[in-house]
């Protein structure tokens, strides 16, 4: 925040320094900060189509490529991640691309796996899955014959070295400070948080498990409760089209499970990363957790969608389909962005629709926010960041509070003060009063000017 220059390989609580200096160099070349940030998002997110497209090709052919990529493009659940400004987005590229060079036979591909490994450190917690995926799909490789063990230990290493390259200043500062590198799992584990050990007082162990197993995959095909909502605010996470291909794929997959080793490779990958992302964290599903997955799921929904057109010989019938499946998608995204947003995070709403309201504001001004012990001045850092000035909490009655100003003030009134509002209007007769609300009509706070 003093702009003075950061190594480039500290820490700065959960992330690394070198992935501000990877966003400031987009905010540097497009000199608009939101949109440098965003189209920082943008990047990954069109790369992990890419990926997609060349795993989907090295595992089946362009067929099952060009629709893998396709539903990608527009899946309403990736997009969403890939305009928002979230590194998260990233695993989605590293993941697919990492596998893809790893079913190559050069050893300098296997180096590179190990490199891009390492690299995407810097980016995302979610990323520390990826060694564990490397190691899988070697393994399931000897098990089909297609690698020898000998050579599978000389890939590990090969990996190993790559990753130790890259990620090598990381991996000795943390060797120095284990507990940095434990803090977000610490947080977000449900071992290591202690959350489990709270939740076992309340309800048996059995019961906690198959709660989380059953939200966790169940978030793909059918609505989930439970869990967080940030950025991706509905569920399930696929559209009508998608979840009927991608269950289609799956029992395809099922089917020929022992005969070739690709069907173990996805669904052992999707299976995996629920397991890390979803089953064994809080408040799961968790939407930026689960993007690491969707590249091997678009390539389950490839493999469905294409069983299903092959069964129609003329190419009107595949282009037909292919425009439902984009039509249906924008239209799922549009959805989302324009009215599913609107139906989460009030609090959230509140500061912004407040904060830009008055920032635009000039003088000297006092801000007071009749709130509750959920939602004051200071709980959403939006409000103050747009406003930039310090505003004063009222709990208790107006009419018991003895602090107003003098001089001009504005007053921001949840709907569950109202009464408040209505002592502030009859001793300040010459106040303005007015209601904000969200574009769904919601009433989401009043504001009083005297």
């Amino acid at each position: 925040m003093a702009g003075t220059l950061v190594f480039i390989f500290n820490r700065l609580a959960r992330a690394h320094i070198f992935l501000f200096y990877l966003i400031g160099f987009f905010v540097k070349i497009f000199k608009n900060q939101l949109l440098g940030l965003r189209l920082f998002s943008v990047v990954g997110g069109n790369l992990s189509v890419v990926a997609t497209y060349l795993l989907a090709k090295k595992l089946f052919d362009k067929k099952v490529a060009f629709w893998a990529a396709v539903f990608l493009a527009v899946c309403p659940f990736h997009l969403v991640f890939s305009r928002v400004g979230t590194e998260a987005i990233w695993t989605s590229f590293f993941a697919p691309l990492v596998a893809y060079l790893i079913l190559e036979s050069f050893l300098f591909s296997i180096f590179l796996a190990g490199f891009l490994i390492g690299f995407s450190q810097y980016f995302y917690p979610g990323a520390r899955i990826l060694p564990i995926m490397a190691l899988f799909q070697l393994i399931i490789l000897v098990l089909y014959s297609k690698l020898k063990i000998i050579e599978g230990l000389k890939k590990v290493a090969i990996i190993i070295l790559g990753i130790i390259l890259v990620y090598f200043p990381m991996i000795n500062h943390f060797y120095h400070h284990p507990d940095e590198y434990s803090a977000r799992v610490n947080i977000v584990g449900i071992f290591q948080s202690g959350w489990l050990v709270k939740e076992s007082a309340k309800r048996p162990i059995v019961n906690i498990f198959w709660e989380q197993i059953k939200n966790s995959f169940q978030v793909f095909w059918l609505p989930v409760n439970s869990g967080s909502r940030f950025w991706f605010i509905r569920t399930p996470y696929l559209d009508f089209l998608p979840i009927i291909f991608f269950s289609l794929g799956i029992i395809i997959l099922l089917i020929s499970l022992k005969k070739i080793y690709q069907p173990l490779f996805l669904l052992g990958f999707f299976v995996l990363t629920v397991f890390f992302a979803g089953v064994l964290t809080i408040d799961s599903p968790t939407p930026s957790r689960y993007v690491i997955i969707f590249p091997f799921l678009a390539i389950i929904v490839g493999i469905g969608l294409e069983k299903m057109l092959s069964k129609f010989k003329t190419k009107i019938a595949k282009i037909f389909f292919g425009i439902i499946l984009v039509l249906s998608s924008g239209y799922s995204y549009w959805r989302h962005e324009t009215i599913d947003t609107w139906k989460y995070d009030t609090n959230t709403q509140i500061a912004t629709f407040a904060g830009r309201y008055l920032s635009q504001k000039t003088g000297n001004y006092q801000i007071y926010f009749l709130g509750n012990n959920n939602l004051y001045y200071n709980a959403i850092p939006t409000l103050p960041f747009l406003t930039k000035k310090e505003g004063t909490d009222i709990f208790k009655p107006i009419e018991k509070y003895t602090g107003i100003n003098e001089g001009k003030s504005y007053f921001i009134i949840l709907p569950d003060r109202k009464a408040d509002l209505g002592y502030l209007r009859k001793n300040y007769p010459l106040g303005k009063s007015s209601e904000f609300k969200n574009p769904l009509g919601d009433l989401l706070f009043y504001l009083f000017e005297k």
